[in-house]
């Protein structure tokens, strides 16, 4: 048993770390032997960003943000550029210059999200569902990945009556309806997959498994609002996300952030702090009782 429960370790281990070009040998030995791959004439780098630019192009977006990267290094390490140092020797050593991009730009999707709901008074999910939608439509284009999404809340809507049928409690019920929006989004793939269309044949199961597990807020959204009212705040969170999306992928605010990371680290911070001491009227408040403001001047 202690050599079998090796053999399955080494197994999952070599799976999650190095995505199958390790594979354990039998039972009998644990430690996994290299498979070596067949040679190929070109070698891309792998990117962040698939299905959203042609492979060339992504190709010389990746050797755009690298330049941008090398030529930010400063030549003597700073309190003021100890970041743009860690970047490059970070990028120098092997990692993806457009990871460290989606790394430094989450927060600024999130903040974005946080001053449009605590400021201007917008409503709709947490601050962490439009941010993760943001990356998921980064993953798998915005098109498509609007398209899923609308589809993830049309199969929770005609599920949760369905299943409010079999009186179940809260949490068994969240947890069918999660199966229920699963196999719908497999039944959808399946059925694109054997029509003419081809439109969802190269998408990754990161953006459905981020957009099954949005679909719980959705859920809870359902029990506490109309119908109507959950889809119009869907909606709205669709919309944060096209343009968080929009945002992260522009080429120019991609190279702002790898030439200048001190400044977007720190100008995150102190936008949530001067956010979080607010306490005035939202804009939308404002625009709702500007009429009664007026007749009382």
């Amino acid at each position: 048993m202690k050599r079998l429960g090796l053999a399955l370790f080494s197994f999952v281990v070599s799976v999650l770390l190095t995505g199958g070009l390790f594979v354990p040998v039998a039972f009998a030995q644990v430690t996994p032997v290299l498979i070596h791959p067949e040679p190929t004439t070109t070698t891309a780098p792998l990117s962040i960003f698939p299905m959203i630019l042609p492979s060339p192009a992504r190709v010389v977006q990746g050797q755009l943000l690298d330049d941008v990267v090398k030529n930010s290094n400063p030549s003597s390490v700073m309190p003021w550029n100890v970041l743009r140092f860690l970047i490059a020797t970070a990028v120098s050593r092997g990692v993806s210059s457009q990871l460290i991009v989606l790394i430094l730009l989450f927060p600024v999707i999130a903040s974005m999200v946080a001053f449009a709901r605590h400021v201007l008074g917008v409503s709709g999910f947490s601050i962490y569902a439009p941010a993760a939608l943001a990356i998921v439509l980064l993953s798998t284009g915005i098109g498509q990945g609007g398209l899923l999404f609308l589809c993830m809340l049309l199969i929770a809507s005609i599920g949760k009556p369905v299943l409010s049928r079999l009186k179940l409690e809260y949490i068994p019920r969240t947890a069918m309806l999660l199966w229920f929006v699963a196999v719908g989004l497999f039944g959808i793939l399946l059925l694109f997959a054997l029509s003419p269309v081809k439109l969802f044949q190269h998408i990754d199961v990161f953006p459905l498994l981020v957009l099954v597990l949005l679909s719980e807020d959705f859920i809870g959204m359902q029990s506490e609002l109309k119908v109507g009212a959950a889809l119009s705040r869907s909606l709205q969170m669709l919309l944060f996300a096209v343009v968080g999306a929009l945002f992260i992928r522009n080429i120019q605010v991609q190279q702002f952030v790898l030439a200048n990371p001190e400044i977007v680290v720190v100008g995150v911070a102190v936008l949530n702090f001067i956010v979080g001491k607010y306490v005035g009227l939202r804009l939308t408040e404002y625009l709702r009782f500007k009429p009664m403001m007026d007749t009382e001047e």
